[in-house]
This record gives structure tokens, C-alpha cells and sequence, in this order.
């Protein structure tokens, strides 16, 4: 008794990673389309929010869970340096000065060499897609 056997050879292609360019590009064209969609969210965001600021506070119904919900609308208020100097009796204006660096003006001031030896990096790098 002869049995015939069929052997059946799979071949798959390599699995080849994309260059450094080629990631950096597609993670460029995946910002530049997130940036797109915020900003448009954020437009629809502005002109919700000064809808309801032309609405005032107030009920605006229920959440999915039931609870009430409510807009609130405040005015946010900023210490103000002048005003304090015109309402302020002049003693107590003058526990609250105090002497600063001011950084324009070191700006203009320092040579540019001594101004660039004073910076010290802050925050999160940036990243730009030009």
C-alpha cells in the first residue's frame, strides 16, 4: 500500500520595522490630525460655553445617572496691583511691595551671553511640526 503525503510549506514575508523616518512621519501625520480635531472640538467647546454664558446660571437638567445638573458662572477676579495702590492706605501699600528681577528687563539690560547663562529649562519640551 502506497500513501501518498502532500507536504504544504507556508512562507510568511519578514517582518521588516519601520525606520526611525518612517515612525516620525506617521507620528507627525497622527498629530497634525489630533491638532486638527482639538481644534475644532475647541471651537465647538467656545461657542457652547459662550452660549451658556449669554444664558446665565442656572438648572440645565440631569446627567445620565440622574443627578441634577447646573451651570455656573463666574467672573474670575485678579489681585490688581494698581487698584490696590488707589484704594490702599499708603502703609499698608507698602507692606505688600516688594523688590523683584524682573526678567524683560534683564533682557535688555545683560549682555546677551549673561542673559543665555541664566536660563534653566522648564516644563515639558515642545514639539513643533513644521
Amino acid at each position: 500500500m502506497t500513501t501518498n503525503s502532500t507536504e504544504t510549506t507556508t512562507t510568511t514575508a519578514p517582518v521588516s520595522t519601520p525606520s526611525v523616518d518612517e515612525q516620525r512621519a506617521a507620528l507627525a501625520a497622527q498629530s497634525e490630525h489630533l491638532a486638527e480635531q482639538i481644534r475644532q472640538l475647541t471651537e465647538q467647546r467656545d461657542s457652547v460655553t459662550a452660549r451658556l454664558r449669554d444664558l446665565g446660571p442656572g438648572p440645565a437638567g440631569a446627567r445620565a445617572d440622574g443627578s441634577p445638573r447646573e451651570v455656573v458662572v463666574e467672573q474670575p477676579l485678579r489681585f490688581d496691583p494698581t487698584l490696590a495702590r488707589d484704594l490702599l492706605d499708603p502703609y499698608l501699600y507698602a507692606s505688600i511691595v516688594v523688590e523683584q528681577v524682573d526678567s524683560k528687563l534683564a533682557q535688555r539690560v545683560l549682555p546677551p551671553a549673561a542673559y543665555d547663562a541664566c536660563k534653566a529649562p522648564y516644563g515639558k519640551a515642545r514639539v513643533t511640526i513644521k
